[in-house]
């Protein structure tokens, strides 16, 4: 059994092919808006070089010239290809031109994330981000059948998003269950707005009048996630339909991660093989992506694919990232995105070697 299993994995692996930007287990919706940032010869695309020039990153001997209105150059990097370009994003070159918000083996939260980026660098990154790679959109809405949804756990005001498009998916009857919360342990932080009083605001999604306030409220992720569904979950959503998946964190980790939380749910729920859903939202959705897609493949689950759906942003909730500190959250993303892009093509190259 470990044998076959061991070969699954080994298989998952080697079908793979990263450099083609065509995953065979990417589904069109969700290849989409991998294809604008990775190109089929493995090197990102002209727009992701675009916004390495705003932050001081060059090529050597780019086929595209650099912008005069860019800061002086920092650091050249050899080539347009991943491998290269995750190196300076992910801080293993220069920590000072790092993209990536981790700390101690630990990523920050997206709130407490910092940058010092110009107004010109803020316009443009933001600018390219939304308008050219469409980070804040959704390129379409899958119509097929799926196994189940999977409800990926945030912070207080991004589930309330996430089931108020959830919810429209419901009324719209493009989906039922049964539905996976994803969620795991995190203290609740008040720099998140998390409070008391932000638990019992229904600006973004109403609160059902029948509801009644538990005596105290929560203070931790899982709780706090079942509290809004016990709020504002779709009529037509039976108690029956939805599943907790809770996960504690590891000794060392500030919180529960989707890496941990998608283990927990093959674990507890043995799933079936076929597509499933999984509710984000924008601009998050590719990453959630590639994180959970990564995980099936290691966990010799290659028969479960993903499809990610979210809420897109509108304009004005785009421009809400014109600040440095959301632009260092939109550069953070991407470099999430290089990073589990170029992990899964050297787990397919290592497969290869050992083969």
């Amino acid at each position: 059994m470990k044998k076959n299993k061991t070969k699954s994995i080994l298989l998952a692996f080697l079908v793979l092919i990263i450099a083609g930007a065509t995953y065979m287990y990417f589904t069109p919706i969700n290849r989409a808006p991998l294809d604008r940032i990775v190109q089929s010869n493995g090197e990102v695309t002209d727009d992701i070089v675009r916004i390495l020039g705003w932050t001081g990153i060059r090529i050597v001997n780019d086929k595209m010239p650099a912008d005069p209105d860019w800061p002086t150059w920092k650091v050249m990097i050899p080539s347009r290809k991943l491998e290269d370009v995750v190196k300076v994003t992910n801080g293993d070159l220069d920590q000072s031109l790092s993209w990536s918000q981790r700390k101690d083996k630990n990523p920050s939260e997206r709130w407490e994330m910092k940058g010092s980026y110009s107004h010109n660098q803020v316009k443009y990154i933001v600018d390219l981000y939304f308008n050219n790679l469409k980070m804040g959109k959704v390129d379409a809405f899958p119509k097929q059948e799926y196994q189940g949804v999977l409800f990926l756990g945030a912070t207080l005001s991004r589930v309330r998003m996430r089931l108020a498009h959830l919810n429209h998916l419901i009324e719209t009857g493009k989906i039922k269950g049964p539905i996976y919360l994803l969620t795991g342990e995190r203290t609740l932080a008040e720099a998140a707005e998390e409070t008391e009083k932000d638990m019992l605001d229904n600006s973004i999604l109403p609160i059902k009048a029948e509801w009644i306030r538990p005596a105290s409220l929560p203070n931790d992720e899982g709780a706090m996630v079942k509290m809004v569904f016990d709020q504002s979950k779709h009529s037509g959503l039976n108690e029956s339909d939805i599943i907790m998946v809770y996960t504690p964190k590891k000794e060392g980790e500030m919180r529960a991660t989707t890496e941990g939380t998608v283990i927990k749910w093959l674990e507890q729920a043995q799933p079936k093989a076929g597509t499933y859903l999984a509710i984000s939202n924008q601009p998050y959705n590719l990453y959630q992506q590639l994180v959970i897609q990564r995980v099936l493949l290691k966990q010799g689950r290659p028969d479960i694919k993903i499809e990610v759906t979210g809420a897109s942003l509108d304009e004005e909730g785009e421009d809400e990232y014109r600040t440095p500190q959301k632009v260092a959250i939109l550069l953070d993303n991407l470099n999430r995105i290089f990073y589990e892009l170029k992990t899964m093509k050297d787990s397919t190259e290592l497969q290869k070697l050992k083969k």
